[in-house]
């Protein structure tokens, strides 16, 4: 009972007849004759030999016997009975090779100031390298030398000492300005810009040079050109010399220096260069003040004033050089009516001056020198 009822629960599985007689119509894969098996039947079988043939024949029909076959992964894919082949062999798919990853964008890209246009680049260069209220400079000094320091404007001495309002140079013009909106920190300047590379030191070299400069005497001046190289001190254009900075009989180092600049635009005296001195009887006004204007310039300038004729002419002397107006002023003692009379700056009088001071400084420069020494006794 228990049999039956296993039968029915697990029936018996119906598997295809297996035929184990060789197929005679393959004549290549058998050779009776030879006694050659083919390698359906393994090339390592016991049967391969040719004395053995027989035997391999004879179980080969009967249908229980079984026949060794290998077990070769080459021929797994084959089924039993039919034509083994060798499995070819699949050729592994080479990987691609492995793309770079596109790098990650930096957080900050670097500016990259040549590939800007022209115009912007120069608007670059004068944020960089220009002060709005001109470079001042002032002179510091220790007990072995003095060196010359940019500094603010309010830092210079003596230039807002005595004025409320101080004529002060602000974006290009001379202005005059209340005292208390003079700025007292200096403007920062970057002029390690021009060590970046060539080209950048060829279109901003005369950004830096050619701006206005402001010392606080004749002293600051004279350090400051000290620093620079004859072909720097060449690219100056604009030089102001403070008020009360000349200092007499000490300007003639100073302006054998500058003889390297004869090409400047402007050389401005805003202190006054000539002595009060009682004029000769008899004599203009005007051609009394000329002529003591030209011999103080000359002896202390020389150098400079005769370069900058060869340059640019005798008539640059009148468009270089600058005065303040306090130096056509006049302060004398008149004996009829026994007071100090102070004769004011006015246009006539300047232009007056000036004509007499050019005429003898022309006359100085033209004269005759001939060496005379008294001769020993």
């Amino acid at each position: 009972m228990a049999a039956n009822v296993s039968q029915g629960r697990y029936p018996k599985r119906n598997r295809a007849a297996v035929n184990y007689e060789i197929d005679q119509s393959v004549d290549g894969d058998l050779d009776l004759d030879d006694g050659n098996i083919s390698e359906e039947l393994g090339e390592g079988s016991p049967v391969s030999a040719g004395s053995n043939a027989p035997v391999a024949l004879a179980n080969a029909h009967q249908p229980d016997a079984a026949t060794p076959v290998e077990d070769d992964s080459e021929l797994e894919d084959a089924t039993f009975g039919s034509r083994k082949t060798k499995k070819r062999k699949i050729m592994k798919k080479s990987k691609a090779r492995a793309q770079p990853k596109a790098k990650r964008p930096p957080k900050f890209e670097p500016f990259r100031l040549m590939d800007l246009p022209p115009e912007l680049r120069l608007k670059v260069y004068e944020e960089a390298l220009v002060d709005p209220w001109g470079v001042h400079i002032r002179t510091y000094s220790d007990r072995y030398e003095s060196v010359p320091v940019h500094a603010g404007p309010k830092d210079v001495k003596g230039r807002y000492t005595y004025d409320t309002e101080p004529k002060c140079y602000v974006r290009g013009q001379w202005t005059k300005i209340p005292a208390s909106e003079v700025p007292k920190n200096k403007f920062q300047l970057s002029p390690n810009l021009l060590a970046v590379s060539k080209t950048i030191h060829d279109e901003a070299v005369s950004v830096l040079w050619t701006q206005p400069f402001m010392f606080n005497d004749v002293y600051s001046l004279n350090y400051f050109l000290l620093m620079l190289r004859p072909e720097t001190i060449g690219r100056l254009r604009d030089l102001t010399i403070m008020r009360h900075g000349w200092i007499e009989h000490r300007c003639l180092p100073t302006f054998t220096l500058l003889r390297a600049a004869p090409f400047l635009d402007n050389l401005r005296f805003d202190c006054r260069i000539r002595a009060d001195r009682r004029r000769p009887s008899g004599r203009p006004t005007h051609a009394a003040l000329g002529e003591q204007l030209a011999t103080r310039l000359y002896k202390e300038c020389y150098p400079f004033l005769k370069a900058l004729v060869k340059e640019q002419g005798t008539e640059s002397i009148l468009k270089v050089i600058k005065f303040d107006e306090d130096e056509f002023r006049e302060e004398y003692y008149d004996k009829t009516t026994h007071r100090w009379v102070t004769d004011r700056w006015s246009p006539a009088r300047e232009a007056k001056v000036l004509q007499a001071m050019v005429a003898e400084l022309n006359a100085i420069m033209n004269r005759r020198i001939v060496p005379r020494f008294p001769r020993s006794r």
